[in-house]
Order: structure tokens, then sequence, then C-alpha cells
């Protein structure tokens, strides 16, 4: 009898997650990153609850940086958007700010890397810094007589990542809106690099 219950018991669990899988837009996310859940749509559209969301990630990002030394906010940034475009959805309309703001980490962290200050200890942020963003993060240091060149070097990173998202909104009106948003707020940080 305990087989048979077993074997019954198999069949439904089988049973309910084939039909969840086969719901519109529900499917096992590839990858690493993403949504945070590993589920992911296929065709994220673009929604002001994800745009809101992504916008405060940014300001808290921003936040936190420039609460920090000069010598740590570049870098500090960087890992901040990466966390950010790591919560994007990778697939629909979301995909190519994702690739976007990736492309843009990626810029400044081979900036940070070619300026580091290996003599001076990396800032560990505590827990809890970033009420958007509760894990622990080290920052590196960037040399102090580099510390301008490397902030122009991430300004025109940045810089390219605001022309890139505001080109991708050129796509409709709506695209245009949540695009641009984000935009905005990439230049507003740009332009309080230390």
């Amino acid at each position: 009898m305990s087989a048979r219950f077993d074997y019954f018991v198999k069949i439904v669990a089988a049973t309910w997650i084939a039909a969840f899988l086969s719901l519109p837009g529900m499917a096992i996310a590839e990858g690493n990153g993403g949504g945070g859940d590993g589920i992911d749509n296929a065709d994220v559209p673009l929604t002001e609850f994800v745009t809101t969301s992504t916008a405060r990630n940014i300001q808290a990002v921003q936040a936190e940086c420039s609460a920090r030394d000069n010598i740590y906010q570049l870098d500090c940034l960087r890992q901040g958007l990466e966390l950010v475009w790591r919560r994007l959805p990778y697939h629909g309309d979301y995909g190519p700010m994702r690739e976007a703001i990736q492309r843009a980490s990626a810029d400044m962290s081979g900036i940070i890397n070619a300026n580091a200050d290996t003599n001076t200890p990396r800032l560990d942020s505590g827990l809890n810094a970033n009420s958007r963003f509760q894990a622990r993060r080290h920052y590196t240091p960037i040399l102090k007589d580099k510390l301008a060149s490397a902030s122009a070097a991430t300004r025109q990173a940045l810089g390219k990542l605001e022309t890139s998202l505001d080109s991708l909104g050129e796509k409709s009106t709506i695209w245009n809106q949540n695009y641009s948003r984000i935009a905005a707020l990439i230049r507003q940080i740009a332009a309080h690099l230390p």
C-alpha cells in the first residue's frame, strides 16, 4: 500500500510541475544572474513596476557610493551597477537595458583594475550598507594620483551607457519613457563622480 501511495504522490507532483511549466511565460531561466528567482518570462514587457524598481536600485547605489571615500566610489558604483543589471529580466524589453548596463559595468571593471591601489586595504561595505542590496561587498581603492583620470574614464563609460539607453529608447514611446528614465539617472551619477 505504501509503494502505491508513493507512486501516486510522484505522479501528482510530476503533473503539477508539468502544468506549472506549461503556463504561458513560465520557464526555468538559463544562464547566471537574472531576476533573482531563476524564473524568467520569455517576453517581459516594459512596466512601471520594473522600471521604478530599477530606478530605485540605481538611486540606492548612488546614495551608498556617494557616502564612501572618493577612492572607493568608482568600485562601489561598478559593483552597484552589476547588482542592478543582475536583477533585470534578461528576456523581452528589458534585455537590451540589462546588456547595456552590463557592458558599462565591465568597462568600469577594466578602469578600476588598471588604477587600483594595491597598498591600501579594500573597504568592507558591511551588511545592510545599501537598503536594496543586502549583500556584503568589498570595494577596491583607486590610486589617489589616478583618481581624476579614472573618474574621467568612468564618466566616459557612463556617457556611453546613457547614449545607448537613449538610442534604445527611440524604438517607441513606451521604450522612450522607460529607457530615458534610467538614462537620466545614469547622467546624474556621472555628474557627481569624484
